[in-house]
């Protein structure tokens, strides 16, 4: 089930997006762009974005994802995105103002 969300994921932040607009009228902005990490208890060889990094809890034995988060100005969510677990946010940032 998650699978099949995940793969909608770009349509539904864009539908979530477009609704706040419809509803609020908010103006374009981005307060807050955050990346943190999660580790997998197995090997993670399922999946290609699982990397050894530097991990936020000093797991250092165990492959990571990276969480890209960026937010506007009253606390929405403006776009999410997973990341390969061996990036640093300044890798990402022109990744992300782009989209």
């Amino acid at each position: 089930m998650a699978d099949r969300l995940y793969s909608k994921k770009d349509a539904l932040e864009e539908w979530l997006y477009q609704r706040e607009q419809t509803l609020f009228s908010l103006p374009e902005s981005i307060i807050l762009y955050d990346l943190t990490n999660t580790f997998f208890e197995g090997t993670g060889k399922f999946n290609d974005k699982a990397k050894y990094g530097r991990s936020k809890e000093k797991r250092s034995d165990a492959p990571l994802v990276t969480l890209g988060l960026v937010l506007d100005g009253d606390g929405f969510v403006k776009k999410s995105k997973v990341l390969p677990g061996n990036i640093s946010e300044p890798g990402t940032l022109s990744d992300i103002l782009e989209n």
